[in-house]
């Protein structure tokens, strides 16, 4: 009399490994979807009362490569005298920065930009917020 353990051992195994099989993770597992992020800091340098030096540094905290541009709203009587290492655009109250034309490059994840500006007025941080997209 045959012994009918082998042929149910194997079908218990070939059940398994189809089981899982079904239930196994691709070989190719789904990426993490791109993190568009930045971050700014904005610091005073110097400050002789009636105006200041201050830098300001843009950080990528992504995942991908961005654009980016820095708007500041400055109170009112403040005025920029001189800004280096970008392109400023007034309009009104706010001040756009953005990297100048010749300088122009994506912002690598983890890299910094950094650009100075000499403000007239109060030596107070102004309300600075940076804005990032995609390269």
């Amino acid at each position: 009399m045959r012994r009918p353990t082998r042929w149910l051992l194997v079908l218990s195994l070939l059940s398994s490994l189809l089981v899982a099989g079904a239930t196994a993770a691709p070989a190719h597992a789904a990426t993490e979807p791109p993190v568009v992020s930045c971050d700014v800091a904005y610091q005073i340098d110097n400050d002789w009362g009636t105006g200041h030096q201050a830098t300001v540094v843009v950080t990528n905290t992504g995942t991908v490569p961005v654009w980016w541009y820095v708007l500041i709203r400055y109170k009112l009587g403040f005025t920029v005298l001189q800004v280096w290492n970008i392109q400023a655009t007034v309009a009104g109250d706010i001040v756009r920065f953005e990297p100048p034309s010749w300088n122009a490059q994506p912002l690598w994840p983890g890299q910094s930009a950094m650009f100075g500006l000499v403000v007239h007025g109060p030596p107070q941080v102004p309300d600075v917020e940076v804005f990032c997209r995609p390269a």
